[in-house]
């Protein structure tokens, strides 16, 4: 259809100039998109980055969909280059009527930017501390502020110093992230407790709580040669077990004298936390010392039915029990014995020691030798903090240079046998701590170490049938750790119910 004639005005049915452009555009844009189909089989995909926005369009023919630049709108007054080169962003998605059977249809731009993981609400932390490590700047490194970590160490005060960790400890503790906060810790505090402490609506509670040990059974076996405290240590016998040897074998045998070349057996029970955290000593089980005369001491452990604990008894069944204990701590090693004439290291004269000196370490628990009643619990003179005991109508005993008293041991206080009375110093007149410890009978001073206490009785009727099972038992694992050389697991058993019992 041509317009009208130069100079002749158009005639009804002729197109418009304007009209006439529109018509090229869309019919070369659809010659154009025709012959793309037919020579590119890529998939057409909107760039997220485009210059300018893409439409469809979607028109009454064989050919399919095809994608080209929104036009804007023309002014038909003025003629119209090219294409605009952008379009408003503000494009109505509507249809919009182009040409009767032709409608465009903007598509908005697609994003293929990454999705962001969520950060998580709380993070699960497991630290070992090394040395010079304090509990609050662990929390600092895992986003806790100072505040927070102090509030749950005012918490947990009364059960832990969590401001006194030792390196090694680990802390198992669950971060709540979005706070900076914790929502619970726990932390061992010894083998055989840990301190758990959680937040319960907007309060911290700590709390002190059992961990569950397994029971192992060890036998070992050694040469004594300068002490038998250094060797049995250097074999791995736990301290708690050493002192209970001294205990059991104390009335027999002064381990003072042991001379070089001796040789001892050992059979206990080790109490194991299953997550390696440490091990601690249960119950001593049997004891052989042989000394390089071929003199034997022994003691054999073994409860009776219905009794509420087990003594020591020779192979035997003679009993090794007393009524007083022969050390009031942990045998480490005299210092100084009862004598009638010794040089004072302090007051550098000569004077009576009637007593025996233990050395142990500062704050070593100090326990009563026998049952009684408390005294004197307070200072007293070169004796220092000073515990004395009424045994009975003959005995008492007296325990010196405390670092400290237990605090419901005061005069008038029931106590009994093994019970911590207080824990070893050095207060009064004393050059290094130490336990000063006295006896008297009948209110004279006896040595301790040579007043014997008369024996438990031995066994009888089926107690001695029984007790020769035990034994077996105990001289096969003797056996079969000679055979070894020396060390032997024999055998484990289910989780300690009380690692105290013994």
């Amino acid at each position: 259809m041509m317009v009208g004639m130069t100079g002749e005005p158009p005639r009804k049915d002729d197109f418009g100039p304007t009209t006439l452009v529109l018509i090229a555009l869309v019919v070369s844009m659809v010659s154009f998109a025709g012959f793309r189909v037919m020579t590119d089989t890529k998939p057409l995909r909107p760039q997220a980055a485009a210059a300018q926005d893409v439409v469809s369009a979607s028109v009454p023919s064989p050919l399919p969909a095809i994608a080209f630049p929104l036009l804007p709108e023309a002014d038909p007054d003025v003629e119209q280059p090219g294409m605009s080169p952008a379009v408003s962003p503000a494009v109505s998605l509507e249809p919009m009527s182009v040409l009767p059977g032709i409608s465009l249809l903007l598509d908005p731009p697609v994003l293929d930017a990454p999705a962001v993981p969520e950060a998580p609400p709380f993070r699960d932390v497991e630290h070992v501390f090394v040395a010079g490590e304090t509990f609050t700047e662990v929390l600092a490194r895992y986003g806790v502020s100072n505040a927070n970590a102090a509030g749950w160490i005012r918490a947990a005060a009364r059960v832990y110093a969590l401001d006194r960790i030792r390196a090694g400890q680990r802390l198992s503790m669950r971060v709540d992230v979005a706070a900076g906060d914790l929502v619970s810790l726990e932390i061992p505090v010894d083998v055989s407790t840990n301190l758990v402490a959680r937040r319960r609506g907007g309060v911290i509670v700590a709390t002190r709580e059992a961990v569950e040990l397994g029971r192992v059974r060890r036998v070992v076996q050694g040469r004594i040669d300068t002490s038998f405290y250094a060797s049995a240590a250097r074999a791995d016998v736990p301290d708690d077990i050493i002192g209970e040897v001294g205990e059991v074998l104390g009335w027999e045998l002064d381990f003072e004298k042991l001379q070089p070349g001796a040789k001892f057996q050992i059979q206990f029970e080790e109490l194991r936390r299953a997550d390696g955290g440490g091990k601690i000593g249960g119950q001593l089980l049997a004891v052989r010392i042989i000394e390089k005369n071929s003199k034997v001491h022994e003691g054999i452990w073994f409860k009776q039915p219905g009794a509420k604990s087990g003594s020591y008894y020779t192979s035997k069944g003679e009993s090794l029990g007393r009524d007083y204990l022969r050390f009031p701590v942990s045998f480490i090693r005299i210092s100084s014995n009862f004598s009638s004439a010794r040089l004072h290291p302090i007051l550098e004269r000569t004077r009576p020691h009637y007593g025996v000196d233990f050395a142990a370490a500062s704050g070593t628990p100090v326990k009563a030798v026998a049952d009684g009643t408390v005294e004197m619990a307070a200072w007293h003179g070169g004796n220092g903090r000073y515990i004395q005991i009424r045994h009975d109508d003959t005995f008492e005993s007296g325990y010196g240079h405390l670092s400290r008293i237990s605090p419901e041991v005061r005069p008038g206080a029931r106590v009994s046998r093994g019970d911590v009375i207080g824990y070893v110093g050095s207060t009064g007149l004393a050059t290094g701590p130490h336990l000063h410890f006295v006896m008297y009978k009948n209110g004279e001073y006896i040595d301790p170490l040579s007043a014997a206490a008369p024996r438990q009785r031995a066994l009888s009727g089926d107690n001695v049938r029984r007790f020769g099972d035990s034994l077996t038992k105990i001289n096969a694992a003797f056996a079969a750790a000679q055979r070894a050389g020396g060390q032997l697991v024999v055998a484990s058993t289910a989780p300690a119910a009380d690692p105290t019992v013994r």
